[in-house]
């Protein structure tokens, strides 16, 4: 069966603990939470303080955290990679402390590289997730690289066969959907591609032009196929977290969460009634 999250991306500036009464309130199950010096909280910040807090929090909500979501990807740049990966290893620890299973990985930065460039930065980031992925798996945390542009991985093909590279059990897909869609495949196809090796998925509702162009809309108005995507996720098995990812934080002009996320979670649960 599967479980549904917020996006702390949905509400910016809003504190982790108000987030998570907020997402239990309007009926998600978990919270994903972004992590970054400007995001719901701040890696600086990572330690047992903040976890007894959003542990209090979660014994008062019932809201699980689903996936922490860091920015540390810059394994391929010689003078940055040792801070990144320290900046990863303190997100494992804290996800561990909070009973979080997931933390998302971005795959590298690719702005763009071609031939040798870009085969060296495949080769660091993948060295890099074996390392880390070996290190979390004894902390029962496990990382998801998401398909998304300005990455190694912006489609599910290649988000794919970096996690066939990595070659661990705990280090699989983040299928972002809609990021992806551009390149495709769509629908059953790309499920039954990503399903061995999914671990979280990020659902955004586009209306996609003909020209590629796209607009952001209420769950089930857009035309990229969620209802058919869900459905192949039930049928291939997945029970993981289904993430609303919603992108208020860099369209401040869309409604509020309390609107448009009880939209969100209402379709979805009508969509699985």
């Amino acid at each position: 069966m599967l479980k549904f999250c917020g996006h702390t991306m949905g509400v910016p500036g809003m504190g982790v603990v108000e987030a998570m009464r907020l997402f239990g309130e309007l009926g998600y199950e978990g919270i994903e939470i972004r992590c970054s010096d400007q995001g719901t909280i701040d890696p600086a910040d990572f330690g047992r303080d903040l976890a007894a807090t959003i542990n209090a929090a979660r014994r008062e909500t019932g809201v699980a955290v689903a996936c922490l979501t860091p920015y540390f990807r810059q394994f391929h740049v010689p003078a940055e990679r040792e801070a990144e990966m320290a900046g990863m290893r303190a997100t494992i620890d804290m996800a561990a402390r909070v009973e979080c299973l997931l933390v998302r990985s971005f795959a590298g930065k690719n702005p763009p590289m071609a031939g040798p460039e870009h085969e060296r930065a495949w080769d660091e980031y993948v060295s890099a997730l074996q390392a880390l992925g070996r290190e979390a798996a004894r902390e029962g945390v496990g990382f998801a690289i998401e398909s998304h542009g300005g990455t190694l991985a912006p489609s599910l093909a290649e988000a794919v066969r970096l996690a066939r590279a990595i070659d661990l059990d705990n280090v699989g897909v983040l299928m972002d959907y809609a990021n992806a869609y551009e390149f495709g495949p769509h629908g059953r196809e790309a499920v039954e591609l990503v399903a061995p090796h999914l671990k979280h998925v990020h659902m955004k509702d586009h209306l996609v032009a003909a020209d590629g162009s796209f607009e952001t809309v209420d769950f089930g108005a857009g035309n990229v196929g969620w209802p058919e995507v869900l459905g192949e996720l039930v049928a291939v098995g997945y029970d993981g977290y289904v993430s609303d990812e919603y992108e208020r934080c860099w369209h401040p002009e869309l409604p509020p969460a309390e609107v448009a996320m009880k939209q969100h979670i209402d379709w979805l649960r009508a969509w699985g009634s």
